[in-house]
């Protein structure tokens, strides 16, 4: 699974800002994230318009982005999407239920 981390989140949402994407995240707000967590990347796919124009491809992308599992959405660069890291997404049969006491 792909994820962000607070740098490169901030990253793709200057980006996202200059280029006038469709989806972008408030910078204020991404200041407001904890620096030291990263940012998974539940949802992706291919996009190319702005506005209801044709542009270069690039990434729209379901982020969460805090322990409560909100998510916000926001167009990235490609070469950016493609640089990011990725963590192995966890066997949900390896997770232990809760014992009952």
């Amino acid at each position: 699974m792909k994820f962000f981390t607070h740098a490169q989140l901030k990253q793709a949402a200057q980006i996202a800002r200059e280029r006038d994407y469709n989806r972008q995240l408030d910078l204020a707000a991404i200041d407001t994230l904890d620096t030291h967590d990263v940012f998974p990347i539940t949802f992706e796919m291919p996009h190319e318009h702005r506005h209801g124009e044709r542009v270069p491809v690039h990434v729209r992308c379901l982020v969460v982005i805090d322990t409560d599992g909100r998510t916000a959405l926001i167009d990235t660069d490609l070469d950016l999407y493609r640089s990011l890291g990725e963590h192995e997404v966890p066997d949900p049969r390896r997770i232990a239920a809760p014992s009952s006491n």
